[in-house]
């Protein structure tokens, strides 16, 4: 092993000490020392500093042993506090990502809405704690409803600070957009102009109304997989194909979305 000048391991068999040394008195009545420097990559961080009150009380053959345990002992010590260290910040972290997806689970509906002819069910499970999977129902005039699923790019926190952010713009209005198109360019133009226009990120988007009454679901999509309806009558299932768009926050101008029944 290399040492630099002033951080090698001494050996002194004589040790004198001058009486107006500042550290004289943790020096009085010892007459031998070993100092062994603990090292980080070949520099000394901390040193081991063993005394003796006899001359000449250390042995130089059994020294470099002595400096070989020190260091070795003096690593453990020291990645046992890092990893300590490591649990600790990596706990912190933890909590605070339980906190942010309780806050972003709160932002989801606690209840799903009674609305006629119309059967809902919903789960929901995020990769780690927090992720950018959205979904929302929005009352609208005579009767009808508003259904909004969302997905943003990524997972973990980034994914669901956006996915906040889309909730927020989604029910900043009083009154959502009767088109399902509206709303689409809606939220897109708000996340382009402030969050999104880097580039680096997106959301994929499915809005549909749907009128109890008539039970017609008028849609549009951006950039999301078209979700499938089960009839109730009898059991068939089937894809809301026909529309589609880039995602959201991709560029600011409107898309060319349509509306499709």
């Amino acid at each position: 092993m290399l040492f630099r000048s002033g951080d090698e391991p001494r050996i002194i068999d004589d040790l004198k000490i001058a009486a107006d040394d500042p550290g004289a008195e943790y020096f009085a009545g010892q007459r031998s020392l070993i100092a062994i420097p603990l090292y980080d990559r070949d520099v000394a961080m901390n040193m081991v500093v063993m005394m003796r009150k006899e001359p000449a009380a250390f042995d130089p053959e059994a020294f470099p042993d002595l400096v070989l345990a020190s260091n070795l002992f003096g690593r453990a010590t020291h990645n046992l506090v890092l990893s300590q260290e490591l649990q600790q910040a990596y706990d912190l972290v933890d909590y605070e990502a339980q906190v942010i997806a309780d806050i972003q689970r709160s932002l989801l509906p606690d209840k799903l809405p009674d609305i006629p002819t119309m059967e809902l069910a919903a789960y929901y499970q995020t990769s780690r704690h927090a992720g950018g999977d959205y979904y929302d129902f929005f009352p609208l005039p005579d009767g009808r409803w508003g259904i909004l699923i969302a997905d943003v790019s990524g997972h973990g926190t980034p994914a669901a600070v956006l996915m906040a952010i889309a909730h927020s713009i989604a029910h900043a209005e009083l009154e959502p957009p009767r088109v399902p198109s509206q709303m689409l360019d809606h939220l897109n133009g708000r996340l382009f102009q402030r969050y999104t226009n880097d580039a680096r990120t997106f959301i994929t988007a499915f809005y549909g109304v749907y009128d109890p009454s008539s039970r017609e679901l008028t849609y549009a999509c951006a950039g999301h997989h078209p979700p499938r309806v089960k009839r109730c009558e009898d059991g068939s299932i089937f894809s809301l194909d026909g529309v589609a768009g880039l995602p959201l926050g991709i560029r600011g101008e409107e898309e060319d979305r349509k509306s499709v029944v």
